[in-house]
């Protein structure tokens, strides 16, 4: 996730109700597809990932990175 960080991962955080912007479309959103904000002690931005299941290996979750955002802030410690 964010292996470049060395003091480590501060927060994973799902987003409960993503809009339809962020999930790119504006069909419903199955539940199938969820969507967690990752942020880190140590660099200015956040990352938002989509987790999947893969029922093709017995429903292995599988992380893809949807979308970085950076800030001005260095460090993020707690996303609301």
């Amino acid at each position: 996730m964010h292996s470049d960080c060395p003091l480590g991962i501060s927060q994973l955080v799902e987003i409960k109700d993503p809009s339809y912007k962020m999930r790119m479309s504006r069909s419903e959103n199955t539940n199938r597809t969820r969507y967690i904000v990752s942020s880190t002690f140590d660099k200015n931005d956040f990352k938002i990932w989509t987790l999947s299941f893969n029922e093709k290996f017995n429903n292995r979750p599988e992380f893809t990175l949807h979308s970085k955002i950076t800030s001005t802030l260095e460090g993020i410690s707690f996303m609301l």
